[in-house]
């Protein structure tokens, strides 16, 4: 079937920063593997179109991958501000639908280009990534819409800020997830807390990869790294290492402290977490993680709320790597188990000791990273997830176009 693919902002592309680059890529990879005929449109602002022009320059051949995936590539960039005449027809089109958009740009400039898409695609269905997207295709009633959602962006935004949550922000999120016709999500909270709200078909699909070549014969007894990954942008990313130094740092034996590794970018490091920085080992962005991520390393995770960690997780897994994880964190993982495959604490206190007791204990690293790669194997790769998509899609009883 033909499929409509809107994804919005940040390139295509399994290797580049933050998680959600590589979220479109899998959903991208999944449908075609599926055999749906996908049809792509990608839409930004000015300042993220520059973005994705360079990363389009300096990985080809990535995006070569994305281009032949796609029967048709559509590149849209969206003004930021919206014109008076813009308001304008936004109010007059919430007046006349009973449905307020926030974004004025959504309801006029995206809804025109995406009714025009439709009309010249005839998609069986369209698939939203992301809030932006799906506010847009919610829109129309010609297509079924499938949501993926990440995150409750009101909830990532109080936490970022220290403020309440938004409510007009919240009742916009929701009114969205229960208007497409079925939700996907990476997070099993977010699954119930989905159909909670009464939404009408919801899926957990985790985040899949293809599984990386690896050493389960890695010496374990070799001197173990502390592993944070993931750019400073990303508020559970910033946030968490924060409060690892602040918390867990100070009683850590030198020893430990002596061999942490930052991987990401930390541009986005404020005054204090930058000094922090300058005494461990920051690599960076780096393309390749292969070399990086050594099975039975430690990798921590010292977030205290249940975002921000769909792509994380699974990658971890993947690398044969040892979760130590506030359960909070990774709550919304079914497939993972403290004392099996990972090691989880209730509070960010109690991570010094477990960390420590794991340093010297080099049998029990390499047993909970072998379990760690056994549960990568067993549910986040993509020929095991690929029946989800399949039944999502069925589901919406599209005829094939």
């Amino acid at each position: 079937m033909r499929c409509l693919l809107i994804v919005a902002q940040y390139p295509i592309s399994p290797n580049f920063r933050g998680g959600g680059s590589a979220n479109f890529y899998e959903k991208l990879t999944a449908l075609k593997s599926l055999g749906h005929q996908v049809h792509l449109w990608h839409y930004a602002y000015a300042e993220q179109r520059q973005i994705f022009d360079d990363f389009v320059r300096t990985d080809a051949e990535t995006y070569h991958r994305v281009q032949q995936m796609c029967e048709s590539v559509q590149l849209t960039t969206l003004p930021r501000a919206a014109s008076i005449l813009t308001r304008i027809q936004a109010r007059i089109g919430d007046w006349a639908t009973g449905t307020h958009v926030e974004n004025p740009i959504f309801r006029t400039v995206a809804l025109r280009h995406l009714t025009r898409s439709i009309k010249r695609i005839n998609p069986a269905f369209i698939w939203a990534h992301h809030f932006g997207p799906a506010r847009i295709a919610t829109l129309q009633q010609q297509r079924p819409v499938v949501y993926t959602h990440h995150d409750w962006l009101y909830r990532v935004q109080a936490l970022r800020q220290g403020r309440a949550e938004d409510p007009r922000m919240r009742r916009q999120e929701e009114d969205v997830a229960r208007s497409a016709a079925a939700v996907v999500t990476g997070s099993l909270v977010e699954h119930q807390q989905l159909k909670d709200l009464g939404c009408r078909s919801v899926e957990y699909i985790p985040m899949a990869y293809e599984p990386v070549q690896w050493n389960g014969a890695h010496d374990a007894d070799e001197t173990p790294r502390i592993v944070h990954l993931g750019g400073l942008g990303t508020t559970a990313n910033r946030l968490g290492l924060e409060r690892f130094f602040d918390v867990v740092w100070p009683a850590l034996p030198d020893s430990a402290r002596r061999n942490l590794w930052v991987i990401g970018d930390t541009a986005a490091a404020g005054p204090m977490l930058a000094r922090h920085l300058e005494s461990v080992r920051c690599t960076g962005f780096v393309r390749d993680l292969g070399p990086l991520l050594r099975p039975f390393d430690l990798h921590i995770i010292p977030w205290e709320h249940d975002t921000g960690q769909r792509t994380r997780l699974p990658l971890i897994f993947n690398h044969g790597q040892v979760v130590v994880a506030v359960k909070a964190s990774v709550a919304g993982f079914p497939e993972i188990r403290d004392g099996m495959d990972c090691r989880l604490v209730d509070r960010i206190d109690e991570m010094g000791p477990v960390i420590e007791e794991l340093l010297n204990d080099p049998a029990e690293r390499r047993r909970l990273g072998l379990a760690a790669r056994q549960t990568f194997e067993r549910s986040f790769t993509r020929s095991v997830l690929l029946p989800r998509y399949a039944s999502v899609i069925a589901a919406l009883g599209c005829r094939t176009q």
